[in-house]
């Protein structure tokens, strides 16, 4: 069998290895998918969603275009592997799939606009670091206005790197 070394790209997730870290990253995925949907150029924000955002359907309000909005979502999903931390603002924009409209589309938007913020983020695992695993959990009662659903959401943290 033949040694190829350390691993440097696995699906689109960059390696960098040295003696005492590991570091995973998509920043040439996010560059792309920025120039992909012409976001390269746009404000950048500090968080992925708004605290206050509060989305429901809207039986009045015209719709936008379908797959242009599920390819754009497939995409920034994709990039939770190795950036945990918008995953809610993610899960959000996924319940509206199905018949999304503008508003659906600025959220994505902002999210795109913190991508571009913090393009260059990803995991770290450090040597000497404290390697427990820690599970944190979070649940909303009703919160979903369209079916009065709970919404609960979860981390784990391996070093104090979220990694699901």
């Amino acid at each position: 069998m033949t040694n190829l070394g350390l691993v440097q790209k696995h699906f689109g997730v960059k390696f960098k290895c040295t003696m005492h870290s590991l570091l995973l990253h998509q920043t040439s995925y996010a560059s792309n998918l920025l120039n992909e949907f012409d976001m390269a150029n746009s404000t950048p924000a500090h968080i992925p969603i708004h605290g206050s955002t509060c989305l429901q359907h809207d039986t009045d309000t015209k719709l936008i275009n379908v797959t242009l909005y599920r390819w754009m979502v497939s995409k920034l999903h994709y990039l939770t592997k190795t950036w945990p931390n918008f995953q809610y603002a993610i899960n959000i924009v996924i319940q509206y799939m199905q018949a999304p409209q503008t508003k659906h589309l600025h959220v994505v938007q902002q999210i795109f606009r913190y991508i571009q913020k913090y393009m260059s983020l990803g995991l770290f695992f450090g040597e000497g670091e404290d390697t427990q695993l820690w599970g944190l959990f979070d649940v909303d009662y009703a919160f979903d206005l369209n079916n009065q659903t709970s919404t609960t959401a979860y981390i784990f943290l391996f070093s104090s790197t979220p990694i699901s």
